[in-house]
């Protein structure tokens, strides 16, 4: 058996595959993993805004924002729980995967505090004054977003 996963050599130095963040790669993503490194990538985030580095809090931010989608998608809501057998029992809660419907506390918690990196993101993204350099017209950014408002 082979690993799909590309060698970070694959993907040029300083890049963050979106295929593996963002949900892309079904078979095999996780909701914790994913928000257990996002926990990590945010603060990584506010590090690099504390430091004023603007090209690392562009690319990092962007990749919270798109972990963020990927765990959004798998929170449990009402177009993909119509399955369940008690659907508004488990609204809200966040379940292992896009293959994994099961729901642990350590989903869930792991989950939120990612989110709440990713609103860190956004709240920053948003005190910037008009015309500062920003990422916010980035495709990932504009997918990532829209499941915030």
């Amino acid at each position: 058996m082979t690993n799909s996963r590309p060698r970070i050599g694959m993907l040029g130095a300083g890049f963050i595959s979106d295929y593996h963040l963002s949900g892309l790669q079904q078979a095999g993503a996780e909701t914790t993993p994913a928000a257990s490194r996002t926990e990590a990538t945010a603060a990584a985030y506010d590090l690099a805004v504390a430091l004023g580095d603007e090209k690392r809090e562009r690319v990092i931010g962007d990749a919270v924002l798109m972990a963020c989608r990927f765990i959004m998608n798998n929170q449990y809501r009402s177009e993909i729980s119509y399955f369940l057998p008690a659907p508004d029992k488990a609204a809200g809660g966040v379940r292992g995967g896009p293959v994994d419907n099961t729901v642990r506390v350590d989903f869930n918690q792991h989950a939120m505090i990612a989110l709440l990196g990713g609103l860190r993101v956004l709240d920053h993204r948003a005190a910037r004054p008009p015309g500062e350099a920003t990422s916010a017209t980035t495709p990932a950014e504009t997918h990532s977003t829209k499941h915030f408002e």
